[in-house]
């Protein structure tokens, strides 16, 4: 069977017009500065190199990407190792005053909208407001899409139909203005949080700070918060615990003025930030008040739901905190009563949790247990494409690194690698 290749040749150029050196005298760059930041678990030789630059191994592991970092000063993305991005109708969320024009038949595919409202027409002219309310039933049902579908089968519609309120935008005045914003920078909301889903951080930045110029332009207090909460969630993901605090504290700053929901976000996204900085009595504080904050959700939002939708939704935020901090013992009970209550429909969310639990698992040295969470994790991530997943894989991983040489934690190894797309050895 032929096997399609794609050379990284960012990573060859690098090492050929910047470096000047082999891929032996590379290699034990490589190795050097491994060795000199304390990782020792990776061998480095051409032969790896090779493997990366011709493309047998898609993407090196974390372990090895970090250090090519280290070494060349450059970003994943500048090396050619970065995380593979899904194909969407715009890269980048395009200004409001410039965006393409939407093309009828793509969005005719993916949408249900008859084609007599949403017709071009003269700048200026009357925007029907009931389009808002098509837009927002749009929306709720696009988060309940995403927990069955994942991220890749929903940008290039979510970002369709933004383009398309960014169109009726440029057409509209008076009143309705302010509902079209507002519906604006909801979809980006969620244009963000998928984008998460891919791994693709940088492109969830771009859209995040979309969503809190538009949420601005409308005045929504409540739409601010929420996009500050959504920045905060990226500062997460890219592993900044102080950034994550900082957001989340300027999302509750008008408290007084926000609805539960809106605070319920920012709370337990304040106490994911402070489990990132070990400090567990605030981490839970934080949880605490958004347990007590829950049942007095009651708002019509189109967005944020996660917290209605979700059973045990406060107790998943402080099992995940819990993993952070490492409270094994803890965080594995919670886990097991979480697990137990996820319905079916949640696939992709349970195979993260199942990633989490292995983790505390681990925590304990509770191996045979760890590695069979893991391995169902392993097989959901195989049915779903949400790097978030194969991110909490690798983790998982690296908590069982000091019996990775154990018989019971070995018969994992082959898995994660074949999900990562290298071989077993690195």
């Amino acid at each position: 069977m032929a096997i399609n290749r794609s050379p990284n040749l960012r990573l060859r150029a690098v090492r050929e017009d910047q470096w000047k050196q082999s891929r032996a005298e590379f290699a034990r760059e490589l190795q050097a500065k491994a060795d000199e930041m304390g990782e020792r678990q990776i061998s480095v030789d051409a032969r790896l190199i090779a493997r990366w630059e011709d493309g047998d191994t898609t993407r090196p592991r974390p372990i090895y990407r970090r250090v090519l970092v280290a070494l060349t000063g450059l970003t994943e993305a500048e090396l050619g190792i970065g995380p593979k991005r899904p194909e969407a109708p715009s890269q980048c969320p395009s200004p409001l005053l410039s965006v393409e024009p939407v093309d009828r038949r793509q969005f005719l595919a993916a949408s249900t909208l008859p084609l007599a409202t949403f017709g071009a027409g003269p700048s200026g002219r009357c925007v029907d407001p009931a389009i808002v309310d098509y837009f927002h039933e749009q929306l709720d049902g696009h988060y309940r899409a995403d927990v069955m579908l994942g991220p890749h089968h929903l940008v290039p519609t979510v970002i369709v139909q933004y383009q398309l309120i960014v169109k009726l935008l440029n057409q509209a005045s008076g009143e309705v203005r302010r509902p079209l914003l507002q519906v604006a920078a909801a979809y980006c909301g969620l244009v963000t949080w998928l984008y998460q889903d891919t791994g693709d951080l940088r492109q969830a930045t771009a859209w995040a700070n979309q969503t809190l110029e538009l949420a601005h332009r409308a005045g929504d207090t409540q739409l601010v918060s929420h996009a500050l909460t959504n920045k905060a969630m990226v500062a997460m993901d890219t592993g900044d615990g102080r950034a994550t605090v900082e957001l989340s504290s300027s999302a509750l700053r008008d408290g007084r003025r926000l609805c539960p929901k809106v605070r319920v976000q920012a709370m337990q996204q304040a106490a994911h930030g402070h489990a990132m900085l070990g400090n567990r009595a605030e981490a839970d504080a934080f949880l605490d008040g958004a347990a007590k904050l829950l049942g007095r959700v009651d708002d019509d939002y189109p967005w944020g739901n996660a917290c209605r939708r979700t059973e045990d939704y406060v107790e998943i935020q402080r099992a995940t905190c819990y993993s952070r901090l490492h409270v094994g013992v803890e965080a594995t009970v919670l886990w097991e009563q979480v697990l137990s209550a996820l319905p079916p429909t949640s696939r992709r969310d349970g195979g993260v949790f199942l990633a989490r639990q292995a983790s505390a698992l681990a925590d304990q040295r509770r191996l045979p247990e760890s590695v069979d969470a893991l391995v169902g994790a392993v097989r959901v991530a195989h049915e779903t494409a949400s790097a978030r997943l194969h991110g909490e894989v690798e983790a998982a991983w690296r908590q069982l690194a000091p019996w990775h040489h154990e018989p019971e934690v070995r018969q994992a190894e082959q898995l994660v690698a074949d999900l990562a797309g290298r071989p077993a050895n690195g």
